[in-house]
């Protein structure tokens, strides 16, 4: 076995630890996968992420799944806003730093939360700038089921307002299956929001780099490389 073959035996071998059980093979693990990006190396997006300047700072809550799977989009809101604060939750120990951000003067915080219960409803506001106070904007990354349990579970989130996101188009995620499909994935929660704060230009930014990930996603699939002219 000769070095390049080496290298290409460790990092496969390295993409199935990555899964709850690497004593299987699953589908896609021969893949080799940038380890920024997490996409395949042939359609790597590192280097193409725009720097998105804005006045909104997002905090995603992550299931402790999310971070291993290349489909996560909660990737895509850190990668170009630079402010974004991102938390492995965990329903038995209460992270300090995350409940310091969540009552910081500083933020107007929100969670984002879909109204389907009465009780919910209640705690539903619109969203309204504050002066002197930043927008903190706490997205739930994870499967639906997740997200609720992660809501259910920790009572920091439970006592915040609610702004629940209501759109007619459905969502243009692609790579996992939905129980609806105008639930939207991470990034375009993201996107909605901006556009609820006012900055258009910053949602149109971080919507044109989450159809670059999903175009090289798919691509990738099919071991085709992107060239730059593609993307026009």
């Amino acid at each position: 076995m000769n070095e390049t073959e080496k290298e290409l035996f460790e990092k496969r071998n390295q993409n199935k630890l990555n899964k709850k059980d690497s004593t299987k093979a699953w589908r896609g693990y021969k893949v080799i996968r940038c380890e920024e990006c997490q996409l395949p190396e042939i359609t790597c997006i590192c280097g193409r992420e725009p720097e998105i300047i804005s006045n909104v700072t997002f905090c995603i809550i992550m299931n402790e799944r999310e971070p291993k799977k290349p489909t996560n989009t909660g990737r895509l809101i850190e990668d170009t806003m630079k402010k974004t604060k991102v938390f492995i939750w965990s329903r038995v120990n209460e992270n300090k730093e995350l409940i310091d951000l969540i009552n910081n003067d500083l933020y107007d915080p929100y969670v984002i939360f879909p109204d389907d219960t009465e009780e919910l409803k209640s705690k539903v506001v619109d969203f309204q700038k504050k002066e002197k106070k930043e927008p903190l904007f706490i997205i739930l990354d994870g499967t639906w089921k997740q997200a609720r349990r992660i809501f259910n579970k920790s009572e920091y989130l439970k006592k915040l307002p609610i702004l629940s996101i209501k759109i007619d188009k459905t969502s243009e995620y692609q790579l996992r299956r939905a129980s609806d499909a105008h639930h939207l994935c991470t990034v375009e929660v993201g996107i909605e929001l901006l556009k609820i704060a006012g900055e258009s230009k910053q949602s149109e930014q971080l919507y044109d780099y989450f159809c670059t990930f999903i175009k090289h996603y798919l691509a990738g699939r099919s071991n085709h490389k992107i060239e730059k002219k593609e993307l026009s």
